[in-house]
């Protein structure tokens, strides 16, 4: 990219982050069994919100979290070894980083 200023260098380059399969597989465990059972507690107990939760089609409940959903934060940290992945959702985190292939 020879004379081209570094600004444009940075505006040109892109990184993607991916989850396999197995991973995304882990966060809805992991959605399922530790974060959501307290929260839909909750939301069943008060009447304004105890409509509010989803159903899919295999029957798993869903929150509800506003009509945007947003409760969830997946965060990619490349490092110089590799990279650190982790899920956040209501105050819990969810590692799936893969140190054995640092």
């Amino acid at each position: 990219m020879g004379g081209m200023p570094s600004s444009e260098r940075l505006r040109r380059k892109k990184m993607n982050f991916q989850l396999t399969q197995e991973d995304l597989e882990k966060v809805d465990k992991w959605l399922h069994e530790t974060v959501y059972p307290a929260i839909l507690k909750d939301q069943k107990k008060d009447p304004s919100k105890a409509m509010w939760h989803t159903e899919d089609e295999n029957g798993r409940v869903y929150p509800y979290f506003g009509a945007i959903g947003g409760d969830i934060t997946y965060s990619f940290t490349p490092t110089s070894i590799g990279t650190v992945v982790k899920v956040e959702s209501c105050g819990h985190e969810l590692d799936l980083t893969d140190y054995e292939s640092w």
